[in-house]
């Protein structure tokens, strides 16, 4: 383990983990935005800024959901 280099995965299985990430996150996103418009805040949009949150912590508009939702 030490001083062994890492295997890197091949760039197909790279990037097709990467489009994983991203379309879980636009749908993440898009929840939120219709759970906002709705006025739907509750336990689940609370789940969802946090795991927004997690993949990139500077979007305000989690951030102020997540105060509304308090």
């Amino acid at each position: 383990q030490h001083g062994r280099l890492k295997l890197r995965p091949p760039d197909a299985a790279r990037r097709r983990q990467r489009e994983e990430k991203l379309r879980l996150y636009r749908s993440a996103m898009a929840t939120l935005l219709e759970k906002r418009e709705r006025g739907e805040l509750d336990a689940e949009a609370l789940e969802l800024t946090g795991a927004v949150l997690a993949a990139n912590p500077d979007v305000g508009t989690c951030w102020n959901l997540r105060r509304c939702v308090f």
